[in-house]
């Protein structure tokens, strides 16, 4: 399961993941996508759908509790994203020990760590996407090892940023 998850917003690169699919599908055919997002766009991504039986669309803002279960029930994140400043999906997918394909936009490759924590594409290619994705879904052993670095990455993040915290907490 492929998981697109956040805001349908133009420079979230949706389409680009919308026209990897049936190359993904080609190579792993029971591969299944999930779009979980919310905003205007989505409406416009829905008529680029060529097979609706691989992708699933659950439109609107979802509570954590529901959120998390997406994230659970992913074998990968992708972010096709045009632009990025930052993004709370890739350390989501990070800790919920899933490897992530994104883009090469903005701070994506500063923590995205290529063959580590996932796969980096060029942005507005769809072939490049369906790739990498088709490589981690059909080698269980990379994702799991991808998914596991990726996991140690955020609670290392999470380590750095409390004792940062705790420093500024104790100068106050």
């Amino acid at each position: 399961t492929v998981l697109f998850f956040g805001r349908s917003h133009p420079h979230k690169g949706l389409e680009y993941l919308i026209q990897a699919q049936p190359m993904v599908s080609s190579r792993v055919p029971n591969a299944r996508f999930l779009i979980v997002a919310h905003g205007d766009d989505l409406k416009r991504y829905r008529h680029m759908i060529k097979d609706k039986s691989k992708i699933e669309i659950f439109d609107g803002f979802r509570p954590s509790a529901e959120a998390m279960s997406f994230f659970q029930k992913a074998s990968l994140v992708v972010l096709p994203y045009l632009s990025a400043s930052t993004s709370g999906i890739l350390m989501t997918a990070y800790v919920f020990a899933k490897p992530v394909v994104a883009t090469m936009v903005g701070c994506l490759p500063e923590y995205v760590l290529q063959g580590e924590t996932g796969l980096l594409v060029p942005p507005k290619d769809p072939s490049e996407l369906a790739k990498a994705i088709s490589l981690l879904l059909l080698d269980d052993d990379l994702r799991r090892r991808m998914g596991a670095n990726a996991r140690h990455l955020a609670e290392e993040q999470q380590k750095k940023i409390g004792m940062q915290l705790i420093s500024i907490y104790n100068k106050a």
